[in-house]
Order: structure tokens, then C-alpha cells, then sequence
């Protein structure tokens, strides 16, 4: 199959970009289907760091600058519009790049949904899917996927929409080897050791990056840091339980929860039991995962998808999450996290996940969130609204087929 992938028009495409889920998924996307054999055309920022069959460059420095100015995405959070400068120079400038190289059958990739939409609108003769929408926009071209069942029936009903018998589900999806293995001690030592002597390495003038003096057995929050993404609940619940609670992310965390709830705010430190670093990079994360008693996501709202947990169980690391949105599909209560709705229900947790065996764990992220089972998804997927699957050449319909730890 041959795929034309439009990265993020204000990001882009690298691992270091960490912080925006829909760019990380273009670079997870291709790197998955390339390896798979399908050609990959990629269109994006000049910088971009792609696995690719070709990388289009169609914007550059000069016209984020010009959009957005010079700005901290890390500690501010991204800025963008689809009607901005960057957005219009990208779509025109990818849509000719498009017309250039399509070819009969191709499919066009709109990553970043109503923000590609006038890429898909110049090739209707290509198959232009929304290959994994996770907000809550309405759909802009003919074939849609969605990362769970909860956003899907969100929009169709948030819209007024029939469901589409060419849309479908396909989870988001990881890489193996950006997380430590934590279901035996052995692995997980060696795992934080070999991430951290590449950390040390990169920053030559850092003996001690920060986080490295962290202690053991803390929760994790990974997350822009929000009052939606429940923060001030993460907080309160760690501070019931008894227990230390690492922050990391895009935001100032006093601004995120001072409006809603009275925790102490003067008091948000590591003496207080909460610590809060600010953006973290992509081995930071890993580490910071392996090392965790559990990841927290109580978030308020009703998750697309919520990434972060499975990257957690993709460690063998326990989660602990609302009991909503995506979090619903993917996190096999009392055998890969809790799931929880009161903040009793989070105090209990927190003081059990232990008890949760890893290694299923891990075995469950793995075998329907890794790379191998989500990209048969997508050949599914994309051969059955192409046309090009005989009868025989069939999977036996397996597609949808989740995959439960054994005993």
C-alpha cells in the first residue's frame, strides 16, 4: 500500500516533540508501516527525524517563527490555528506536493483532522482517511478513524451522525523499545540502567540530571499540567493515601489548580510529598515510568484515548484512572490498574496496585496496543475501504480481536 502522511503543520516530526500526541503518532505511523513493507511519503517540517519511503519538507523554522514567534513550548504548551500562517503555507504548499507524486489507489493521511482539510479536498480521488481521530471535532473526510468506541459515539452523537460503515476503531499504538521492561527485577534494573547512561551521555555537563534524584515509589502524573486533566484530584488523593506524587508536563502547575480546589498551594514542594518537574524528554519518561509505584490519569473529562496509561502498561507498570472516556476500553480493571469514580475509590486503589501482576500487564499492552496488532488493524482497515483483500487473502476477520492475559 502506498500512504501520503501529513505531519503536524506547527510541530515537528521527531521524538523529541513528545509533548503533542498527534505528532507523535505521525512519527510512530510511519515508522510501523514502513516496516511493514508499504511505501510512505511524508510530508512535514524540514527538521523532521521520519522513518520514510520520502520526507516532503513543505514548511520550515522561518514560518513558525513568522506565525508564532520565539516561545517555550515545553513550559507554555503549543500554539496553533488552522487558520494561521503556518497551517495555510503547509496545506498549500503539501496539497501541490500531493499532486505531484499520487498515484491510483494511493491513500492520503489527514493526522491532523479539520487542520489537513484542505489537503483532502484537493485529491478526492485519492482515499483520504482521518487516520486516528482523538478529539472531539467533527469528522471532515469520507473514511474516519477513531482511537476508541467512547470518542467515536461522542462525535457521532455530538454531530447527529449515523454511524459509517467505513469508519472503525483502532487504538492508538507503541513502541516496544521506548519502555523498560519492569515485570521482573532484573529486566527493570538493567532497563533504567542502560536508559540512564544514554541520558548522562547526552547531557555531558549534568552529573546529576534532576530527576535522577527522585526517590523510588512515587506516583506519576504525566500530563499537561490543567485543572481538566484532574490534577488537584491526582494531588489530594496521593496526600489521603499517604504517598509522593511526581508531576511532569507542559504548564504551571499553582495555575492549573488554584481555581478550583484549596490544597495548600503554598505547599506544593517535595517536602509536601509533591514534586513537580515540568516537561520531561522522551528517556527521561521511560525511566521516570519504570521507576514508578503507578501511573495516575484521573482526568475529569471523558478521554479520547488517554496515551499515557498504556504507556504506563507498556512497562508493566500499574494504572490508576477515572473510570471513562477511553480509559474504559483500555485499562483491564483489577488486572492492569483501577479504574475509579470517588476519591475513596482512588485512596483504595492507590494503596493496592501494588498487588497487580506486571507482567500481564505488560502482556496486555503489548500484544494489542504494540506495533504488530495495530498495524494488522490498519491493513484491515485500509484494504477493506480499498477494495483490495480476495476472499482468501482474508485474516479470518481477527481485526477486532483483543488479546486478554493468560494466567
Amino acid at each position: 500500500m502506498r500512504f501520503h502522511v501529513l505531519g503536524i503543520p506547527h510541530t515537528i516530526t521527531s521524538p523529541n516533540y513528545s509533548g503533542c500526541a498527534f505528532t507523535q503518532k505521525v512519527l510512530k505511523f510511519c515508522k510501523m508501516m514502513h516496516a511493514r513493507g508499504h511505501d510512505i511519503v511524508h510530508y512535514g517540517h524540514d527538521r523532521s527525524e521520519v522513518i520514510c519511503t520520502e520526507h516532503v519538507s513543505v514548511i520550515n523554522d522561518a514560518i513558525l517563527e513568522r506565525t508564532y514567534g520565539k516561545y517555550d513550548w515545553r513550559s507554555e504548551g503549543f500554539k496553533h490555528d488552522s487558520s494561521d500562517l503556518a497551517h495555510t503555507v503547509f496545506n498549500m504548499r503539501a496539497a501541490e506536493e500531493v499532486a505531484t507524486r499520487k498515484k491510483p489507489g494511493d491513500f492520503l493521511l489527514l493526522f491532523w483532522g479539520q487542520g489537513h482539510a484542505h489537503v483532502g479536498k484537493c485529491h478526492p480521488d485519492l482515499y483520504v482517511v482521518e487516520p486516528g481521530i482523538g478529539s472531539f471535532n467533527n469528522v471532515v473526510a469520507p473514511f474516519s478513524v477513531f482511537e476508541s468506541y467512547a470518542v467515536m459515539h461522542h462525535v457521532y452523537g455530538r454531530y447527529g451522525l449515523m454511524p459509517r460503515p467505513f469508519d472503525a476503531v483502532i487504538p492508538n499504538y507503541f513502541d516496544l523499545n521506548d519502555f523498560i521492561d519492569t515485570s521482573n527485577e532484573d529486566s527493570k534494573v538493567n532497563g533504567i540502567a542502560n536508559a540512564m547512561s544514554h541520558i548522562i551521555a547526552m547531557n555531558p555537563t549534568t552529573c546529576a540530571p534532576q530527576f535522577l534524584c527522585v526517590p523510588y515509589d512515587y506516583v506519576l502524573f504525566i500530563g499537561r499540567l490543567i485543572p481538566s486533566k484532574g490534577l488537584q484530584l491526582a494531588i489530594q488523593a496521593c496526600r489521603t493515601a499517604g504517598l509522593k506524587l511526581l508531576i511532569a508536563g507542559q504548564g504551571n502547575l499553582k495555575s492549573a489548580v488554584e481555581h478550583t480546589f484549596d490544597l495548600g498551594l503554598t505547599d506544593i514542594h517535595e517536602s509536601s510529598g509533591v514534586t513537580c518537574i515540568g516537561y520531561i524528554e522522551p528517556l527521561v519518561r521511560s525511566v521516570l515510568i519504570a521507576r514508578a509505584y503507578c501511573v495516575l490519569c484521573p482526568t475529569l473529562y471523558a478521554e479520547p484515548f488517554g496515551g499515557v496509561n498504556v504507556e504506563a502498561q507498556m512497562s508493566g507498570v500499574p494504572v490508576v484512572t477515572s473510570d471513562y472516556g477511553g480509559f474504559s476500553e483500555t485499562v483491564l480493571h483489577d488486572v492492569t490498574g483501577y479504574r475509579c469514580r470517588t476519591l475513596e475509590h482512588y485512596v483504595f486503589a492507590l494503596k493496592n496496585v501494588q498487588h497487580l501482576n506486571r507482567s500481564k500487564i505488560r502482556q496486555w499492552a503489548i500484544s494489542n496496543y504494540g506495533f504488530t496488532k495495530v498495524a494488522s488493524m490498519y491493513e484491515e482497515y485500509f484494504a477493506m475501504i480499498g477494495g483490495l483483500y480476495k476472499p482468501e487473502d482474508r485474516l479470518a476477520l481477527k481485526w477486532l480481536k483483543k488479546n486478554w492475559p493468560t494466567e
